[in-house]
């Protein structure tokens, strides 16, 4: 690999944030695990960013479990796919 490469890997916290974000919903392409999995080996930050957001994520999942919404409060189809799409456009 190219230096610039490698230092696209280890510099780019920007990146690695939105990839651990949009992670908790999705699963990533291996090349983008690979690549996060890089980063946070040298990036004390981003790695104290994943776990607050995985503590983050739990606590949100226990305290909407616990309310007992009922399934009709939930996002349409439709609104799903246009947050996706979002999501999408902003890699």
């Amino acid at each position: 690999m190219k230096s610039s490469s490698w230092q696209n890997i280890f510099s780019n916290c920007k990146q690695a944030t939105f990839f651990l974000v949009k992670k908790s919903g999705n699963k990533l392409p291996l090349t983008v695990t690979i690549k996060l999995f890089l980063h946070l080996l040298f990036c004390n930050p981003c790695r104290q960013f994943k776990k607050q957001s995985e503590l983050i994520d739990h606590l949100l999942k226990k305290h909407y479990t616990s309310m007992h919404i009922p399934a009709g409060n939930q996002l349409s189809t439709e609104k799903k796919q246009k947050f996706k799409q979002l999501l999408s456009n902003q890699q």
